[in-house]
């Protein structure tokens, strides 16, 4: 995080400054996670591998790899339709979880102070979700 703080304090990040605009930014961000989804891959084929068990190995191999080309806009389209469909968050929680701006509220929001415990809530439901076991 301190890595990429705002040194002037304008913005929390400094993003800003490292981009010329929003496509540039972008681009960078599905290239980093291009590289996040091939660490994956080589992760869950590695445990394919490692794994002994014939049937725990098929198990693992049905459906677990990450298309190499999925891109950010993707990922976030997919927490918006989990969050919705399968764990009933409301559409003003996903809003804020992806960082929109609602313009009716736009002025509103100036003041008031921003609260990040109902995003932490629905991606800790996220996360809960992604990672249960099913035993």
């Amino acid at each position: 995080m301190k890595k990429y703080a705002d040194p002037g304090k304008v913005r929390l990040f400094s993003f800003y400054k490292l981009y010329s605009d929003s496509s540039v930014f972008n681009g960078a961000v599905n290239n980093g996670f291009k590289r996040v989804v091939q660490e994956v891959n080589e992760s869950i084929k590695n445990e394919i591998k490692e794994t002994k068990n014939k049937q725990e190995k098929e198990k693992l191999r049905g459906g677990r790899l990450i298309p190499e080309d999925t891109k950010a806009y993707s990922v976030r389209h997919s927490w918006a339709t989990i969050a919705r469909n399968v764990l009933n968050i409301s559409k003003d929680d996903i809003d804020l979880c992806l960082n929109h701006v609602n313009e009716a509220h736009k002025m509103a929001d100036v003041y008031i102070d921003k609260d990040f415990t109902r995003i932490d809530q629905a991606n800790r439901r996220m996360i809960d979700l992604l990672f249960q076991t099913g035993d």
